[in-house]
């Protein structure tokens, strides 16, 4: 059990990282986060994983939970590698503020939503049969992404006036190595 909790909590806290970064950013734009357009991410997060989740539990009787699993860890993989590059080759996300009233709308936030879906659907694939092991994914994943979004999005704000920074390449290196290590210690 303390297992299947430790790799959940490590798995949602990396896929939290790339939403406190993007809320961060936002933050750092000056852009608010009201807190209903936080609710509308996580929710939306928490359907997508959820879908996942029932996937992965359905598959599973079909397919073992290993290849489940590597399924799971490569999508993570590639995930971190295309991240990767989009930062390195400069790729400009399109601000989602589309009426510059420096506050992003749930509207708004559908589309930020859908762009943070990839990583947590991916990683909700490995959660197999185990009942316990997709309930308490569900549950950390969802704290988590609420948390991560509304945190980074405060702190930024705050430090707005301060720093200016891109955290961008921080969320893909970590999904790369939590994917290399996860893999590894499969086979151990």
């Amino acid at each position: 059990m303390i297992d299947i909790f430790v790799n959940n909590l490590v798995i949602c806290l990396i896929l939290a990282i790339d939403v406190f970064l993007i809320g961060f950013n936002y933050g750092i734009s000056k852009i608010k986060v009201p807190f209903v357009s936080v609710i509308s991410v996580t929710l939306i997060n928490f359907i997508v994983i959820g879908t996942g989740v029932v996937a992965s539990f359905f598959f599973s009787n079909f397919i073992s939970e290993n290849i489940l699993n590597y399924i799971s860890i490569c999508l993570l993989f590639c995930l971190g590698i295309f991240n990767l590059i989009k930062f390195f080759l400069n790729f400009k996300e399109k601000n989602l503020d589309k009426n510059n009233d420096k506050t992003l709308s749930p509207s708004e936030c559908l589309v930020l939503a859908f762009v943070l879906t990839p990583d947590g659907f991916s990683a909700s694939l490995g959660c197999g049969q185990n009942k316990t092991n997709c309930i308490v994914f569900i549950i950390m994943f969802v704290v988590t992404t609420f948390l991560a979004i509304f945190l980074g999005s405060k702190i930024g704000y705050k430090l707005s006036k301060k720093i200016r920074l891109n955290l961008s390449w921080l969320s893909p290196c970590f999904l790369i190595i939590y994917s290399s290590v996860k893999f590894i210690l499969s086979f151990i």
